[in-house]
């Protein structure tokens, strides 16, 4: 389950040993492991590996340093999560206030492939007292992929349901039963997206509950909003706000579709919007559409769905930099944002990397050039462009927002680690 970790000083840092995954990537490419992690309030980073080929297990490891686990949780540092029989797909983690964590996914085809959703506790076990043997398997066929806890203590799931492939979110207890009550027999749909998923999924301070959908194909990707209320109904009027603050951010747009959303975050005023700014759809020239335009651009918008004015140049900021692959948006406590992004790497189909940008943004919207190389931090990861495990198994960027990591895998394929990012 463990292995040491060469990146750290004298190769004595331990990993999540992923090397049954690799070797059965060999022969087919795809079997890499899924990753969902989450910084916890302490410092502490916690990750959880899942997917083939140990179908009905989970590996969560809580990392206190690149270099030590906290031999509190589980088995120094590290256990197994096993599901009864049912394979797992586990996309999401969510700290809880007892200092445990949500998880969150879906089982396998076998088992009609459920919505899933588990509690560890603080000392890494299954939570008796959650659902059935610390497991909640919910009655929706496909895959939960975000969570968030409400006022009153109740779990908020959002992901896709197979069946028809459409997105919506529903409410449990924290025991772990269905309230029947939100929505529509606990269920509350959300914006329907081409190749979407549910984004982000928040509670604002007034209760209400704001979900974000993003999705597209060949790079021309956008996002969706919608605000419920407390009982799952749709609020009003803010779909359509929201489309227009959208819409105006990047009037320049040639596809229709104005920014490539890689990440979004949300405070007590409103939420983030980051991503590159587009000029028509993007993948490797010359083979689709003109070369993107070389900026980030992070769009700050209110709960009532309109730009924060405060906020850069009427909510908006925007700023040169390498056109992203991915990115994300990490919120600091002091208010500021750290911006993360994968460059894209042409003539790779942009599925190599070997290093993320971090940028810190102001509460004004203004780049922070105090924070690192005049305003940047280049993050080497450790790997190459040219060894890279896999294209889609990390960076995560996790931040409990005082400190910042990379959770991602190491440059033999065999383990999972994690890079503290400069604060």
């Amino acid at each position: 389950m463990l292995v040491p970790d060469s990146h750290c000083p004298g190769g004595q840092g331990i990993g999540i040993n992923t090397a049954e995954w690799t070797s059965q990537a060999a022969g087919n490419g795809d079997d890499y492991p899924e990753l969902a992690a989450a910084m916890l309030p302490n410092g502490d980073t916690l990750v959880v590996a899942s997917g083939d080929p140990t179908p009905d297990t989970a590996i969560a490891v809580e990392f206190r340093t690149p270099c030590d686990l906290d031999p509190a949780f589980g088995q120094n540092g590290a256990t197994q999560l096993s599901a009864s029989g049912f394979a797992l797909s586990i996309s999401a983690v969510l700290p809880t206030a007892d200092g445990g964590a949500l998880i969150a996914g879906g089982t396998s085809a076998a088992d009609d492939g459920r919505w899933v959703v588990g509690k560890l506790t603080a000392g890494g076990q299954l939570d008796q007292a959650f659902g059935r043997n610390g497991w909640v398997r919910l009655p929706w066929v496909g895959s939960a992929s975000t969570m968030a806890v409400t006022r009153n203590g109740d779990i908020l799931v959002g992901g896709e349901g197979h069946e028809n492939g459409n997105l919506f979110l529903t409410e449990i207890t924290a025991q772990g039963s269905v309230v029947s009550t939100f929505g529509t027999r606990g269920r509350a749909p959300l914006p329907p997206w081409h190749d979407g998923g549910v984004e982000g999924l928040w509670v604002e301070p007034d209760g209400n509950i704001l979900g974000l959908v993003g999705g597209g194909n060949m790079g021309c990707w956008s996002v969706g909003a919608t605000t419920l209320s407390p009982a799952g109904r749709p609020v009003s009027g803010f779909a359509a706000r929201f489309q227009h603050t959208l819409n105006s951010a990047d009037p320049d747009r040639q596809s229709g579709l104005p920014i490539f959303v890689g990440g979004a975050t949300a405070g007590p005023a409103g939420f983030h919007l980051v991503g590159t700014a587009q000029d028509g759809c993007v993948d490797d020239p010359p083979n689709h559409g003109p070369n993107p335009s070389q900026r980030i651009i992070d769009v700050a918008i209110g709960y009532d769905g309109r730009r924060d004015a405060g906020f850069g140049a009427s909510g908006v900021t925007s700023f040169p930099a390498p056109f992203a692959e991915q990115a994300w948006v990490l919120p600091q406590s002091d208010a500021t944002v750290m911006l993360v992004i994968s460059p894209y790497r042409y003539g790779s189909g942009g599925h190599g990397r070997d290093n993320v940008l971090v940028y810190r943004i102001s509460k004004t919207g203004r780049l922070d050039t105090s924070y690192a190389k005049h305003g940047v931090a280049d993050v080497p990861l450790p790997y190459t462009v040219g060894n890279q495990p896999d294209p889609w198994v990390g960076p995560v960027p996790v931040s409990n927002g005082r400190e910042a990591a990379l959770v991602t895998m190491t440059a033999d394929g065999n383990a999972v680690t994690l890079i503290p990012i400069p604060s």
